[in-house]
């Protein structure tokens, strides 16, 4: 009989294995965000005195949008906008472009992820001093809420606790995938992540897991 050779006996549990980040958006999320911003451009351009705006054309939309943003003269920056409002194939916008709209046009991040109205703030967005420590400081006040530590957070919008511990860090900055989860599995603001400000139930609504309700 052939000895058969044995490797180290392995005692414990195993290790866990990383969990994939947020899948990316469905062409049905980009292109609602997409009809969105444009809905904003459409209304920047109605309320401005520019006469150089053309009346009904969709494709001028992305030039008022980045002229509404600062970005007028920076061609790049205009090439990334029209492909935000693209009607083919859309690119959904960083959540570094978010903040700068709510900075600039005070537009509310929930009503461009989640069509939730109104479309602006009422008072400007609060400065903050850096983006990244502000949203940590709103993730860990959410967690403190929700009363659930960081792995069952991360279990639950189905992203890697490493992850989540790297934005309650500073080390990242959560992605538009990442607050689009959060906001429909937990039911929280992405206003309230991104600047601290509104309530943090974003539609204030209970929550089925394993069978079970939890809400706020």
């Amino acid at each position: 009989m052939t000895a058969v050779k044995l490797g180290p006996r392995v005692t414990g549990q195993a290790p866990e294995k990383p969990r994939p980040g947020p899948v990316p958006l469905s062409k049905e999320d980009r292109l609602g965000i997409s009809h969105r911003l444009q809905a904003v451009a459409q209304h920047k351009r109605q309320s401005s005195e520019d006469a150089t705006y053309v009346d009904d054309e969709v494709g001028a939309l992305h030039v008022v949008l980045a002229e509404q943003l600062g970005w007028g003269a920076d061609h790049k920056k205009i090439g990334q906008v029209q492909k935000w409002l693209s009607e083919t194939d859309p690119v959904t916008p960083p959540v570094s472009a978010i903040l700068h709209m709510g900075r600039m046009l005070s537009l509310r991040a929930d009503f461009l992820l989640f069509a939730k109205e109104p479309l602006y703030f009422e008072i400007p967005v609060p400065p903050t001093e850096t983006d990244s420590a502000q949203i940590r400081d709103n993730l860990a006040i959410v967690l403190r809420q929700l009363g659930m530590p960081e792995t069952e957070f991360a279990d639950l919008i189905g992203i890697d606790v490493r992850t989540v511990r790297a934005w309650l860090s500073e080390a990242q900055t959560p992605k538009v995938e990442a607050l689009i989860r959060i906001g429909r599995a937990v039911d929280v603001s992405a206003d309230y992540l991104l600047w601290g400000t509104g309530e943090i139930a974003l539609f204030r609504i209970g929550h089925m897991r394993f069978g079970t309700e939890w809400s706020r």
